[in-house]
Parts: C-alpha cells; structure tokens; sequence
C-alpha cells in the first residue's frame, strides 16, 4: 500500500490515494501555479508502479518507481519531448522519497 503522505527532493510533499485502477495524488514542488499531479498503476511486467505526472497543461511526462521498504520508494522520471517548459529535461531522473509529510534535501 503506498497511500499516504511521502516527501522527497524535487517533490516536496506527494500525497496518494488509492483509485480503482491504482493511485492518484498530487505534489508539491513545481515550476509554476499549477498543482502538480501524479497517476500510477501497478504493471506486472515490469514490477513497479508507472504512470505520469503533470504540472498544468505545460509541464508533464512519465514516472515508475518501486517500494524499497515500508518507508522507502525509489524510481526514475522524465520530461516529455513536448512540454512548454523545459521539454526533455530531464531524460531520465532517479528520485527517492520517504514516508512522512515533511520536506528533506538529499
């Protein structure tokens, strides 16, 4: 089960709920205005959760991550070729977050 509060460089606070077909959430850290979203299902081909994030209509892309322990989610994110801001950037990024509403620097 990852609903709940999680907290990592780059994301602040990431808050998800369960949805019928996985989870749905927000974040706090963005570019702009815009809440940032996050949507994820479990795939069992590759064993992790995947989906995309957005923040407004202007920023977006693709994240998969797995849970490393009950307070441990580690995974990777990109930007997508089209967005408005900083599109492609980044290709690739890993991330960590840990269980808890409180924003940490890594």
């Amino acid at each position: 089960d990852i609903a709940g509060m999680w907290s990592g460089y780059g994301w602040g606070t990431v808050k998800l709920e369960p949805k019928e077909a996985g989870y749905e959430g927000t974040y706090s850290s963005t570019y702009g205005k815009a809440v940032g979203r996050i949507q994820v299902q479990w795939s069992p081909q590759t064993r992790r959760w995947e989906g995309d994030w957005s923040e407004g209509t202007y920023r977006f892309g693709q994240v998969s991550f797995w849970v490393e322990s009950d307070l441990t989610i580690r995974g990777v994110y990109s930007a997508d070729p089209t967005c408005e801001r900083e599109p492609g950037d980044p290709e690739h990024q890993e991330f960590h977050w840990l269980k808890g509403g409180t924003q940490f620097g890594l």
